[in-house]
């Protein structure tokens, strides 16, 4: 396996990303020699089986031909590597239960996301491991979803919704957000700051409902564009807290 300080191709390795992409890659926080621009460079790991090569590069050429301003563009793919826009250094976990004056804004970050995972299936891509670790929020407060190549492939376009609903809960909750009954979990949301059928639908699919992405995101879609009154602009992003 290369390590930071070391080029691979025309990428010079900056940094590993951690926790390690998935279980057959690696990812570094790259510079293209080439344009001097900053990326994140997924490699598959010289162990790889057959199928899970022929995994990674089907994976590639899909996530290559998803165009979603809410995923992180895939640039450029070969057989051994995948190369990502960079993503942001701020995870979308730092505002998890953060201020419930925040809530209309995790509202719209949490539009975003749901319209990204519908591109994403419409694509043909299972995200497989969604989670608030996995979205990053950029300096515009705009926010990506983070897709490796070598990804889990076994997973389900359903299992990613209920992913997504564990998410939004922990985002407006909190990382201790219970496995409430699904009334109180409701009451829980629209207390957190949803307005109560949103939460309603939070709450049935963390349940176990079921529903499309497309169909999420429709119901999401209200809150996509930040329109607050000036008195409620946008907040920063914070440093998480230890």
């Amino acid at each position: 396996m290369p390590l930071p300080g070391e080029a691979f191709a025309h990428y010079r390795l900056d940094a590993a990303v951690e926790p390690a992409a998935t279980a057959v890659t690696d990812a570094f926080f790259a510079t293209d020699t080439r344009r001097g621009a900053e990326v994140m460079l997924e490699i598959l790991r010289d162990g790889a089986t057959g199928v899970e090569r022929a995994r990674f590069a089907t994976r590639a050429r899909r996530l290559r031909a998803v165009s979603h301003a809410g995923v992180l563009a895939a640039l450029e793919t070969a057989p051994d590597h995948c190369v990502f826009e960079a993503p942001t250094s701020h995870p979308l976990a730092e505002h998890a239960g953060v201020a419930i004056a925040r809530a209309r804004q995790k509202l719209c970050w949490l539009a975003q996301v749901a319209g990204a995972l519908a591109a994403l299936h419409a694509g043909g891509v299972v995200h497989g491991a969604l989670s608030l670790d996995a979205i990053t929020v950029a300096p515009d407060t705009t926010v990506k979803l983070t897709v490796f190549a070598g990804g889990d492939v076994t997973g389900s376009p359903r299992g990613d919704v209920r992913a997504f609903a564990a998410a939004a809960c922990e985002l407006l909750l909190g990382a201790d957000a219970a496995d409430a009954a699904e009334p109180d979990l409701t009451e829980r949301l629209h207390a957190a700051g949803a307005p109560r059928e949103t939460a309603a639908v939070i709450a049935r699919l963390r349940g176990g409902g079921a529903t499309t992405s497309e169909d999420l995101a429709a119901a999401l879609a209200p809150f996509a564009d930040y329109a607050g009154p000036s008195t409620e602009p946008l907040l920063p992003v914070v440093p998480r807290r230890e």
